[in-house]
């Protein structure tokens, strides 16, 4: 973007909360699939993959390993290559799911110290995938896990592991298919995946995730494959039905802020980072939107501070990655 249109902020407040360095460090690889028709469940694995990473990171006493950096040991799991790749990880938790005839599930958890090669914790998980009571199944590993590390949850972190996403199971399952179809980040899959979270939403209109997954398919079209003209207010109009819901989510805010930067709105851009940053300053997400905001500005030193602290944050994610390298090229223009 031309430089005589950016918005001259140039400060930025450093933050330095959450778990401590010397808090246990654990990587959640992505689950199996077990059972007569693995492939058609997949989706739903990964799902349950992402759902015990989030109830972890809510426990305020441990580090856990991003969705998008855990992602990348899926068709690798060796401890080898783990070790590798993430040095400083600690625990591994791995596991499978099952699903049988009359939808009957199971979900497998084992819990392998790294430096040890011993484990520390396993427990099957028995329910049903059209039960609510999977979500409770979710939250309990991570309790468990929590509780095997000896890390206290305080009591705000286990009022949020209690919370169900949504009690529509109708609605979890055009979410975790529309989950499946974002993941894939092509121009046809997409649109799949934002008319899927429109149906998630028309039969839970309570529904956060499903918000925040459509916002993120809008920002991907918007950033990848549409001209910004035609997409730029369906990202913001989105996020603002999040933001309804919850006007306090700094993932809400961390997505708006990423989406001004890229449409080059640059003062509503730094406050909605700034907002987000404030309200949890772990979303690598966030120092992404920053180094891109400081491309602009031509900020060479303040990209890279802000790069380091999203790889800090989410250390193999590949996404960032390349819009990092981006940043850095435009900050040298």
């Amino acid at each position: 973007p031309p430089r005589s249109t950016l918005f001259p902020y140039t400060t930025l407040f450093d933050l330095h909360i959450g778990p401590a360095a010397d808090a246990p460090y654990v990587l959640v690889v992505p689950f199996d699939v077990s059972g007569d028709a693995p492939e058609a469940w997949r989706p739903f694995a990964d799902q349950v993959t992402r759902e015990v990473i989030r109830n972890l990171r809510k426990i305020s006493g441990l580090r856990v390993v991003p969705t998008p950096s855990a992602f990348t040991f899926k068709d690798n799991k060796a401890r080898e290559h783990i070790t590798r790749q993430l040095p400083d990880v600690q625990y591994v938790l791995d596991g499978a799911v099952s699903i049988s005839s009359g939808n009957a599930l199971r979900i497998t958890a084992e819990l392998e110290d790294l430096n040890k090669g011993l484990v520390v914790w396993d427990k099957d998980y028995e329910g049903r995938t059209d039960d609510a009571n999977l979500f409770a199944m979710q939250s309990g590993i991570a309790a468990a896990v929590s509780e095997s590390l000896k890390v206290a949850i305080l009591a705000e972190e286990r009022r949020t592991l209690d919370e169900f996403p949504t009690t529509n199971l109708k609605a979890y399952e055009s979410y975790v298919a529309g989950r499946y179809q974002l993941d894939l980040l092509s121009h046809e899959s997409l649109p799949q995946a934002i008319e899927l979270f429109d149906q998630a939403i028309a039969l839970d209109p309570g529904f956060f995730d499903a918000y925040i997954a459509r916002s993120d398919a809008y920002r991907q079209l918007f950033a990848y494959f549409e001209p910004p003209i035609n997409m730029l207010q369906k990202v913001v109009d989105s996020l603002s039905d999040a933001q309804e819901l919850r006007p306090d989510s700094a993932e809400a805010w961390s997505s708006l802020g990423l989406t001004y930067v890229m449409a080059w709105r640059w003062k509503d851009a730094w406050i909605a980072l700034n907002k987000a940053k404030r309200r949890d300053p772990a979303l690598a997400q966030t120092e992404l939107g920053f180094a891109l905001y400081y491309s602009g500005l031509g900020e060479a030193a303040k990209v890279k501070r802000a790069l380091a602290d999203a790889e800090r944050l989410d250390p193999l994610n590949t996404e960032m990655a390349d819009w990092g390298n981006w940043a850095i090229g435009r900050a040298h223009v």
